[in-house]
């Protein structure tokens, strides 16, 4: 009988398309692994077919497979047919080891499926999962949920962080989450931290915008924010702050670029610029290509992301827009929360500032634009970041990480997949 030795990768969500930093991460680390060696099990997507044939590995799309923000019945029934499903797959497949990417919404389905075949299970933390069952977070939720609901969540959060000590590794994307990690009771040693690399496909792309938007942007001092519009990103705070720095700055343009993950709170930006009259300084695009995206780092003057930690707990993991302005050697202003602390390096490639604060996060606007030489040391100290945050010591990792703490085989240093993001 042949022997188990594949990883089973469970995702609830994974490419196509490309829109969340998670998805890049799970995309690049995942670049050297083989189908002998790897196989990804994920929720159904349009237009995969080409998308799948392109990767060097297996993936099953199944439509049981939840995706993280999908229907609430599905997302609940998830953990109940879990541990059948993950079996069949285990068996199916040949699988010695699984691999979840959520520690709360898998692992109770995914330690039992593991311990009655025998394998190793290893699971990913990006910070989010475990920050909303801080005490804020569960107080956050207990006050806008039915008494039953609140207490069924946290007790199956308790048990899932008390089996996510026993599992066989955890792979965090940040020294923040692994000391979040450490603190629920994780052994150290059982902890690998494999931070983001750059995307280089945003990088490597030759910037293009439409005419009509780049004649609006020219010669104006432009602030950006990358990135999906979520609260805890702080495209709202940044625009509560633009007051202040247009009087100082009356030349001055915010673009806020990203996904529209969450309309009300996009949408609440949009209340923003009309409440403030910022209709001349500030402007939102959605869902832009890779040129165009290109074309707003290497034109921007400021990059700046203000995330902080909700009252629910959600924070964000890391961060990879702060590493793809330093590639465009742009100084960056970050969130002084989550793993944020980990992207940005205060004072070497950018400032750091409590995203609450409006004020603060004004003043250090307000730094950069009048401080060349500061913004021009700290641009360059994040591209020399940058030179060491390449996706293929990054894959390299993970692979060291599946044969480390699984029961993975794999070979080192093969040449990763190119494909760019789409």
């Amino acid at each position: 009988m042949t022997k188990r030795s594949k990883c089973l990768f469970l995702s609830c969500y994974f490419p196509p398309p490309f829109v969340g930093g998670s998805l890049v991460y799970y995309y690049n680390l995942l670049s050297k692994c083989t189908s002998d060696e790897v196989v990804v099990v994920t929720t159904s997507a349009e237009n995969s077919a080409e998308f799948d044939s392109g990767v060097p590995y297996k993936i099953v799309r199944n439509p049981l497979v939840p995706i993280s923000e999908g229907r609430r019945l599905k997302r609940f029934l998830w953990p109940l047919v879990l541990c059948p499903l993950l079996i069949f797959w285990i068996l199916r497949y040949r699988a010695s080891t699984v691999h979840i990417n959520s520690a709360r919404m898998d692992m109770i389905g995914a330690w039992l499926a593991t311990r009655l075949t025998r394998c190793k299970l290893l699971v990913s933390v990006l910070g989010e999962e475990l920050a909303v069952c801080s005490k804020e977070g569960i107080a956050y939720r207990a006050a806008r949920a039915r008494p039953w609901i609140s207490w069924l969540r946290n007790l199956h959060d308790r048990i899932a962080i008390g089996l996510l000590r026993r599992c066989d590794g955890v792979m965090t994307c940040s020294y923040f989450t692994k000391r979040l990690v450490a603190a629920h009771g994780v052994p150290e040693e059982r902890i690998v931290v494999i931070t983001p690399g750059v995307d280089t496909a945003k990088v490597a792309c030759q910037p293009a915008i439409a005419p009509e938007l780049a004649a609006r942007l020219a010669g104006r001092r432009l602030l950006l924010t990358v990135g999906t519009f979520i609260e805890r990103k702080g495209q709202e705070m940044v625009l509560q702050a633009l007051p202040q720095v247009v009087q100082r700055f009356p030349d001055v343009m915010y673009v806020a670029a990203g996904h529209p993950a969450d309309i009300p709170y996009r949408d609440r930006c949009r209340a923003t610029i009309a409440e403030h009259g910022l209709q001349d300084h500030a402007m939102i695009l959605e869902n832009l290509d890779n040129e165009a995206i290109a074309w707003l780092y290497s034109s921007c003057d400021v990059f700046v992301m203000p995330n902080r930690t909700l009252p629910n707990g959600d924070t964000e993991g890391y961060g990879i827009v702060f590493l793809e302005a330093g590639a465009w050697g742009k100084p960056v202003i970050g969130g002084r929360a989550g793993g944020a602390v980990d992207a940005v390096d205060e004072g070497t490639t950018g400032l750091l500032v409590d995203g609450a604060n409006v004020d603060e996060i004004a003043e250090a606007i307000s730094r950069l634009l009048s401080d060349g030489s500061l913004a021009q040391r700290l641009g360059e100290g994040g591209r020399q970041k940058v030179k060491r945050s390449g996706w293929d010591a990054k894959a390299d990792a993970y692979c060291q990480f599946l044969e480390q703490f699984g029961d993975v085989p794999v070979q080192m240093n093969r040449t990763p997949q190119t494909k760019g993001e789409k």
